[in-house]
């Protein structure tokens, strides 16, 4: 193990020391408590072995410092003393020490202590390991519970959480933030040929389309079976349209057998001039969107603005207006 040394006294520092080597440890020799600690604040150390009584500060309080400010590993502390009364005893162990070692000092006793501390130090490694390895199996689960299986894009739960975030930075930014919800809907039921795993396959597609037609600042999420939603940072309508519109385009060309899904968008937009602060608003504004697209199906796709109460207008001016 390594070992740091707090003592005073030369003589007892140097004879501590060569005992320690000969048991095969290395040392760090400091002379009184400030030196000892300038030295844990420069390295970690798992064993120190200090002497009760030295100047600039004493062993208690070095015990004292190292428990209310070592918190990347545990520092098992050792303290030297001739104190034998059992409340001195009790204030040490209240200051945060780990065993006491009478002066002069036992060879025998030293070794038991020594490897008291060594099993006590592999305890807390093992904890510490251990603990580390379930951080990150719990972020691995935190990640998988926003994420959807099939896909790889974000769930609904994960999805409302980046929208959230996503609003509150556009506020702060003041730039606009819009999103689109994407819809592939079964003109009718699914024929014996068409499996449940077919439309799977529908979801994947839509979720490539999205990812590729989506910058990298976009967030895709997967809504429901064959919901999906986009959130566009930074963009106003009218370029949220085009992507919207591209979607579109996309899904007709590589739907392929799926003849009987046809896709539908709604868009929305929240801009500065929106005052608002509720991004359940941005999301209304796009359902009514889609709603309203899904049955103006000659258009297929609508954008409304946030906290719009007049009806959502197809793109017309912009090109937008898609039939099937």
């Amino acid at each position: 193990m390594r070992i740091l040394i707090a003592e005073d006294s030369l003589t007892q520092a140097v004879d501590l020391r060569r005992r320690l080597e000969a048991l095969g440890h290395e040392v760090v020799v400091t002379h009184d408590g400030r030196q000892a600690w300038e030295r844990l604040s420069a390295r970690h150390e798992n064993l120190v072995i200090s002497d009760w009584m030295m100047p600039e500060m004493s062993g208690l309080d070095l015990c004292r410092k190292i428990r209310a400010e070592v918190t990347s590993n545990y520092v098992y502390i050792i303290l030297l003393t001739v104190k034998t009364h059992r409340h001195e005893r009790l204030q040490g162990l209240q200051a945060g020490a780990d065993d006491f070692l009478g002066k002069p000092i036992d060879g025998v006793e030293l070794e038991i202590a020594l490897k008291t501390a060594r099993r006590i130090i592999d305890a807390q490694e093992a904890l510490r390991a251990k603990a580390r390895e379930l951080e990150k199996v719990n972020a691995a689960l935190a990640t998988r519970a926003v994420l959807d299986d099939e896909t790889g894009l974000r769930n609904a739960e994960g999805f409302r959480h980046a929208l959230a975030t996503a609003f509150q930075q556009s506020i702060s930014d003041g730039l606009p933030l819009s999103l689109i919800h994407l819809k592939v809907v079964p003109e009718a039921a699914p024929a014996s040929h068409h499996r449940k795993s077919d439309w799977g396959a529908v979801a994947n597609l839509a979720a490539r389309i999205l990812c590729s037609e989506g910058r990298t600042c976009d967030i895709a999420g997967r809504l429901d079976d064959l919901g999906f939603g986009l959130l566009l940072p930074g963009l106003a309508a009218e370029d949220a349209l085009r992507i919207g519109d591209r979607l579109l385009s996309r899904l007709d060309e590589e739907l392929g057998f799926h003849a009987d899904a046809v896709g539908y968008a709604g868009v929305a937009t929240a801009s500065p001039k929106s005052q608002t602060d509720d991004p359940c608003e941005l999301t209304a504004a796009c359902d009514a969107a889609l709603a309203w697209a899904m049955q103006h199906t000659e258009a297929r796709i609508a954008h409304r603005d946030c906290a719009e109460v007049t009806p959502p207008a197809t793109a017309t001016a912009g090109g937008f207006n898609r039939g099937r």
